[in-house]
């Protein structure tokens, strides 16, 4: 019986904290958006200028030559690319 009243407490406290999150969410969502926006814009101006200070060494890394696990010579920018492709998927199957 005890139990029985505990595990209807606990419901009772689900659907609360729902109904209030909810609520809160309703309530604030203009400055929540506002905020979110702001961050991004602000984070991405920021990326945006790292990458122009940097962007020739950063295109020197990218095209530094690697060699892959299945033998092939690809640059570093091209790997992400290479491993989902069906050379380097066959050339591992065939080692």
């Amino acid at each position: 019986m005890r139990l029985e009243i505990k595990t209807i407490n606990i419901e009772k406290r689900k659907e609360k904290i729902k109904e209030n999150s909810n609520k809160y969410y309703f309530n604030n969502i203009d400055t929540m958006k506002e905020k979110h926006n702001n961050y991004y814009l602000k984070t991405k101006n920021e990326k945006q200028k790292h990458y122009e200070d940097n962007k020739e060494e950063i295109n020197v890394k990218r095209r530094n030559k690697i060699i892959c696990e299945c033998g092939i010579t690809i640059s570093k920018g091209y790997k992400s690319a290479h491993i989902k492709s069906q050379c380097h998927i066959t050339s591992l199957l065939n080692k």
